[in-house]
């Protein structure tokens, strides 16, 4: 019989940008012949005018008795967070136990925002795994609106079982959103089928251990029916268990770019101008050339503000192929993008 228990964590409209950064299949601490001691690394990459305004801190963890307390060590940057188990969502699945713990790790970032490390100590008789670790920030960022709503829990699904998660926007801001989902599968044979308001999205065969996915939704709701199913072939295999759901829709005013070559000197260079064709200034911007898919030329560019542009000279005898393609990345309220043209002359 399936179990599930999943609470609101956050829901909220920021003039701004969730980000989330997320590690998996962390490490199993304790017991026999395992370490007492593991390390987390959060790669975090923040606006570079943004302004935090929350971090949550959400640790998965799996054992053979998790409900009553114990003693552990979870740091953050060098900053203890806990030193007794005391999870917020505790279940129990034939001889394992799962829980979750929920920490608010904001005043720790806006005093020491350089590095994003979780360190864990226990050595105990009974062995935990540390299945997974996610952080979720709240950045203020001037050319950004979002709407979001963050769950945690355990979601316990048998094989061929289903049930609905209900995940509530404020207000939507934006005609599409994105759905993030972490999960445990259990055996290759098992997959994870993701229906939005009765309409089947996708079905994610995951790799062993804790998997995630993110896929866009058309035309959210303010309320939305996030129907999960464990597709297997066979009864006999351990649940799947859902353990996030994030829901966002954010509106970005965002920069584009035009490339074009203003001159081109066989033998000698090549001139390109490099126009921000957007509605925003970007946080910074790499161009890139490649042939064949390989890079052969690189270069940072200035940041543009709209309807600034820039020149560059790049060296004729590095080209390898014609026609070739630019490719220019930039950056954005922490999230990454980029923008193909084929060049030929």
């Amino acid at each position: 019989m399936s179990a599930s228990t999943f609470i609101n964590i956050e829901s909220t409209v920021i003039n701004g940008i969730p980000l989330v950064t997320r590690v998996t299949n962390i490490a199993r601490l304790g017991g026999i012949g395992n370490p007492n001691t593991a390390r987390a690394l959060l790669e975090l990459r923040p606006p570079s005018d943004g302004l935090l305004k929350k971090a949550i801190l959400s640790l998965f963890i799996s054992g053979k008795d998790l409900t009553t307390g114990f003693r552990w060590k979870v740091k953050y940057c060098g900053v203890t967070l806990s030193r007794e188990f005391r999870p917020q969502i505790t279940i129990s699945s034939g001889n394992q136990s799962h829980a979750v713990l929920v920490f608010d790790i904001t005043p720790v970032i806006l005093r020491d925002s350089s590095r994003h490390e979780v360190n864990i100590a226990y050595d105990g008789i009974y062995p935990i795994t540390i299945d997974s670790i996610t952080m979720l920030t709240l950045y203020e960022h001037k050319d950004t609106l979002s709407s979001m709503n963050y769950k945690v829990g355990i979601e316990l699904l048998e094989p061929n079982k289903s049930t609905t998660i209900t995940m509530n926007l404020n207000t939507v801001v934006e005609n599409n959103a994105s759905l993030m989902l972490s999960y445990y599968i259990p055996s290759r044979s098992s997959a994870l089928q993701v229906s939005v308001n009765e309409k089947v999205i996708g079905t994610f065969y995951g790799s062993l251990g804790v998997d995630e996915v993110e896929t866009l939704i058309d035309n959210p709701n303010t309320t939305n029916k996030i129907t999960l199913r464990h597709i297997s072939k066979t009864e006999h295999t351990n649940p799947i268990r859902v353990l996030e759901a994030i829901l966002m829709t954010v509106k970005m005013r965002k920069p584009d770019f035009n490339i074009e070559v203003v001159e081109a000197k066989p033998g000698d260079y090549i001139k390109m101008r490099i126009e921000n064709i957007g509605e925003a200034e970007p946080d910074n911007i790499l161009l890139v050339t490649l042939s064949r898919g390989f890079p052969f030329y690189k270069c940072n560019l200035k940041r543009l503000k709209p309807g600034e542009d820039t020149e560059i000279k790049m060296p004729h005898n590095i080209i390898r192929q014609k026609p070739f393609i630019v490719r220019v990345v930039w950056t954005k309220a922490g999230k990454t993008f980029f923008k193909d043209t084929k060049v030929d002359f």
